[in-house]
């Protein structure tokens, strides 16, 4: 879709078989300041979307969340927590 009068456009893309190191290195490149895409990156057990600001994960194993929560908790922000049983 693209607006004539601004000149910008949205392109939607479905990419398969993207290597992890590929995810690691487009996170690290937003993490060092550089302009992210709108983009989400899943599979069967999560869903991983990353701006210049928050990171995103959502995901259907439990503990694997937990485990995340655990790891990360001095950046992890606990907000939205009294939502989730």
């Amino acid at each position: 879709m693209e607006d004539e009068v601004a000149h910008t456009g949205v392109v939607y893309a479905h990419v398969k078989h993207i290597k992890l190191d590929e995810i690691i290195s487009y996170c690290l490149s937003v993490y060092r300041g550089h302009t992210p895409a709108y983009i989400v990156f899943y599979d069967s057990d999560f869903l991983l979307y990353m701006s210049t600001d928050v990171v995103d994960v959502i995901g259907t194993d439990v503990n694997a969340i937990k485990t995340l929560k655990e790891t990360y908790a001095y950046i992890y922000d606990s907000l939205h927590n009294k939502y989730v049983k």
